[in-house]
């Protein structure tokens, strides 16, 4: 059955602009490479018949939901709370209090291609209940109905019930629309990298797989979080944790790593070469003679007319090649040029400045988990978080993938390493990196100084700011603070249907807190596309107040009524987009009046 669901085609013909088109959009439609039907009309939330189980593919129930979740609309907004951020209209750094999911969905209008590095450590699946339960996760009465163990009437289709599945299965409902999510708003040059132990790191890399596609997988970083072993355990005593990275597309290239002394000290020139210092590598091959006769030949010591034939390995290099490296010098023959087989010099200038990262980060590179609650505690003087990352760890993540001004991501912030990790390497290399924060409002059992864990984010991001002095900008050091809350903007599939249309556009603008209009403007900012860190700058025009984003050439007017006098003067500005209320024109006749007094700047008028 699977081969009918397998699209054949050309590659080369005229439909390969197409299924590009498609790898672009929908990776994991590609199974082994090539398109297969069942799982495009999968990802597009379309059901097959007879498909499920037909050729290869990763399932498990709950999975249509959980992508299908990525796609429904967010009735949410991002609400601005300025008494809890720091330097609020300066802040280059945004931190968001809500569910990650719907958070996403919010910020996806403004910043879909934008990220350069997505850092993100997720709550591993123990045996603690997920605190994301959204709606669409299994229960397990759902679960056990989807996997057909139970009957409709409930009955038990089998005595051995699989509830190990459920707890994979809620796991992976959970991330699954969240990497959909991550992935577009990654820069095509971008990356993301996902903590994760060995419960899920299997089944996290075949979700990775489908989201971002098998050949954007790009290491399977193994972290060593501690340097002892714990000799209280039963089995095996668990040192590492994984680390997995995927680029959005081959357009990405992580930095090199910086040559440390000691590599530098490898390379000298003894013999005062004028093409400056080198280090020698063999002129040995790692085969043996009768599998490469091309690379078997006499070779002859120019000094002693010593004569040296290949026993035990092949060289390096054919004849030619041979032949080119001594008339070049590059030909060591040792210091007092007795060596019957030579060595090759390799110039410092020659070689690649940096060093190729590699899969393996150690404590001594990485940090510890130790490391990180020390961290805390020299922060805040006791322990207030219980799975820290240590912030050089995610340093490296940012060393690797970004530049001094790039835009960074993590939304499972935990304790704000992310944010530690930005501004530290930006104190230092004087970058202007940027972070976008979320963090979910888990409560913290117990009378505690703080109620929530994102209570624990903000205030470190604070603190983390303000140890770095001035070494930083206040800019640099403050985030403007938002919270997820309701839409201050009328829902027209459930407002209008409950209230009418009238009713729906009054309560424009009140839904969040009435009369609060810093709800509405970031709102509107942000569903036109406006960053949450764009700088704002409030005026009056024609008498009434408005907010600038001159960067994007956008004006937003909240205000209740404004005549033709008022867009007269708009218009005299110049900006690319003018956003009001609907409600703040008189009647249609105004509206149009507006339109046409803005045309001839081209400016592009909309209304809430």
């Amino acid at each position: 059955m699977g081969e009918q669901f397998r699209l054949q085609l050309d590659n080369e013909g005229p439909q390969s602009e197409v299924i590009e088109a498609l790898r672009e959009l929908l990776p994991g439609a590609f199974v082994e490479g090539e398109l297969s039907a069942a799982q495009l009309l999968d990802r597009l939330g379309l059901s097959v018949p007879d498909a499920e189980g037909a050729g290869y593919g990763f399932r498990w129930a709950g999975r249509a939901e959980a992508f299908a979740a990525a796609r429904s609309p967010s009735a949410g907004a991002l609400i601005p709370d300025r008494e809890g951020s720091e330097s609020f209209d300066d802040a280059h750094h945004v931190l968001v209090e809500g569910d990650n999911l719907e958070v996403l969905k919010l910020l996806r209008p403004a910043y879909a291609g934008q990220v350069k590095a997505i850092l993100l450590d997720p709550p591993y699946n123990t045996a603690h209940d997920l605190i994301y339960a959204d709606d669409y996760a299994d229960g397990l009465a759902a679960y056990l109905q989807q996997t057909e163990q139970v009957d409709d009437a409930g009955h038990r289709r089998s005595s051995r019930v699989e509830v190990d599945g459920r707890k994979h299965s809620r796991w992976l409902s959970m991330m699954a629309p969240r990497l959909e999510l991550a992935r577009s708003l990654l820069r095509e040059d971008g990356c993301i990298f996902v903590c994760v132990d060995h419960t899920e790191s299997h089944h996290l890399r075949l979700l990775m797989n489908q989201v971002f596609g098998e050949e954007n997988f790009v290491a399977q970083i193994a972290w060593q979080k501690r340097y002892t072993r714990a000799n209280n355990t039963e089995r095996f005593t668990s040192v590492v944790d994984q680390i997995l990275l995927y680029q959005r597309s081959a357009q990405f290239k992580p930095n090199l790593l910086p040559r440390s002394d000691r590599d530098l000290t490898e390379f000298r020139n003894p013999d005062e070469d004028p093409r400056g210092p080198w280090k020698l590598t063999s002129f040995l091959n790692q085969v043996p003679p009768e599998r490469r006769p091309n690379l078997v030949y006499p070779v002859t010591n120019p000094n002693t007319g010593t004569v040296t034939h290949n026993e035990r390995k092949a060289w390096r290099v054919n004849r030619e090649g041979y032949e080119r490296l001594l008339r070049e010098n590059r030909l060591w023959w040792g210091r007092d040029g007795k060596r019957p087989v030579p060595q090759v010099k390799t110039f410092l200038s020659e070689v690649r400045q940096g060093l190729t990262p590699i899969n393996f980060w150690s404590y001594e590179y990485g940090g510890t988990s130790d490391r990180a609650h020390d961290e805390l505690k020299e922060l805040f003087g006791k322990k207030i978080f219980d799975t820290p990352k240590p912030t050089l760890l995610l340093r490296r993540m940012l060393e690797h993938a970004t530049g001094p001004d790039d835009l960074v991501m993590d939304f499972f912030a935990g304790s704000g390493t992310t944010a530690a990790a930005v501004m530290e390497l930006n104190a230092e290399d004087g970058g202007a990196r940027r972070a976008i924060l979320v963090q979910l409002p888990e409560v913290i059992p117990g009378e505690g100084e703080y109620a929530t864990i994102c209570d624990i984010t903000r205030e470190r991001v604070r603190r983390e700011g303000r140890a770095r002095g001035e070494r930083l900008t206040d800019g640099a050091r403050g985030f403007r603070a938002f919270r997820l809350g309701p839409s201050a903007l009328p829902r027209w599939d459930q407002d209008v249907q409950e209230s009418g249309l009238e009713s729906a556009l009054d309560r424009a603008g009140e839904g969040a807190a009435p009369g609060d209009d810093d709800a509405l403007l970031f709102e509107a900012l942000l569903r036109a596309g406006v960053r949450l860190d764009a700088v704002l700058t409030r005026t009056e025009v024609g008498g009434v107040e408005v907010t600038e984003v001159s960067d994007v050439g956008t004006l937003v007017c909240l205000g209740r009524q404004l005549d033709d006098r008022f867009f007269e003067a708009v218009a005299e500005r110049g900006p690319r987009r003018v956003i009001v209320r609907d409600s703040a024109f008189e009647d249609d006749q105004a509206r149009l009046r507006a339109s046409v007094l803005l045309g001839p700047v081209g400016a592009r008028l909309e209304t809430l």
